[in-house]
């Protein structure tokens, strides 16, 4: 790059794991690229961050209880953990399909997510799934997502739904998705 005289070099942390790269260089210099506001996407990192501070109890903690709520109904056989989110943000779902399955995927034990697929009736379901819903609020598009949601609770299927107050709020979400994939492991062991 050097020789090529590149107009900048960013070297990320050489002991940030790929999986847990999103608020480094790896995924800060792409976003800054196509235009994402730097401000705003560290603004919700740092607020989450905060949310999951070592003196925030845990039932307050959004990272921890997400973390206990996988790990826990994993070790009881919900060990597919089912991602759903609005349509703006659908590409986050394969994101934390990633960071979930290899982080916890060891020794035979851990959780296998699924991102990316259409939400059918209760009963194609089996009792071995949690379904997370992540919506940006006000988005277009929520209504039918929003009921096929409903009806998987309604039918017994366990379901947490996270809020994000818009598309940047998924700075946050790596942020939350990394410490809940932490205390999962743990919880399991790993």
């Amino acid at each position: 790059a050097q020789e090529q005289q590149f107009k900048d070099i960013f070297v990320n942390p050489p002991d940030i794991g790929g999986r847990y790269s999103a608020l480094s260089y790896f995924g800060l210099v792409p976003a800054a690229l196509i235009g994402l506001d730097l401000d705003r996407l560290l603004a919700e990192a740092t607020r989450m961050v905060k949310a999951c501070g070592k003196n925030i109890p845990a039932v307050q903690n959004p990272g921890m209880w997400l973390g206990a709520i996988m790990g826990v109904l994993g070790q009881q056989g919900r060990d597919k953990v089912t991602l759903l989110t609005s349509a703006s943000i659908s590409t986050l779902g394969n994101w934390i399909e990633q960071l979930v399955a290899e982080s916890t995927g060891k020794e035979g034990k851990g959780l296998l997510p699924v991102a990316g697929m259409t939400v059918g009736m209760p009963h194609d379901y089996a009792s071995d799934r949690l379904f997370i819903y992540l919506k940006v609020e006000g988005e277009e598009g929520n209504d039918e997502l929003d009921e096929k949601v409903r009806n998987l609770r309604e039918a017994g299927h366990p379901r947490v739904t996270l809020y994000l107050s818009d598309q940047y709020a998924i700075a946050g979400e790596f942020f939350r998705w990394e410490y809940a994939t932490a205390v999962t492991g743990k919880l399991f062991g790993i």
